[in-house]
């Protein structure tokens, strides 16, 4: 039969395994949530790529628009000019 020296020793080695492991499993789902965390990180920054893309071909059609309305302006004011 265990002495009571032996039981003193084995319980805080258990008390101290269910707080290893209570730990563990704490650290295992703060893991998941980091992981979860930087695929939507993942996702925000491909969009905000996609968004600056769509963005800078947005103001290169504008100034393309802008400079043919600039011109057709301009023929238009030539033509009503004899020359």
């Amino acid at each position: 039969m265990a002495n009571d020296s032996d039981m003193c020793l084995t319980l805080p080695l258990r008390a101290d395994e269910e707080s290893f492991f209570a730990l563990q499993s704490e650290l295992e789902a703060l893991e998941k949530q980091i992981h979860d965390l930087l695929e939507i990180v993942d996702v925000i920054v491909d969009r905000q790529t996609h968004l600056q893309e769509r963005k800078a071909a947005l103001e290169t059609s504008r100034a393309n628009a802008r400079k043919a309305a600039a011109n057709k302006e301009v023929t238009r004011f030539h033509s009503g000019f004899d020359w």
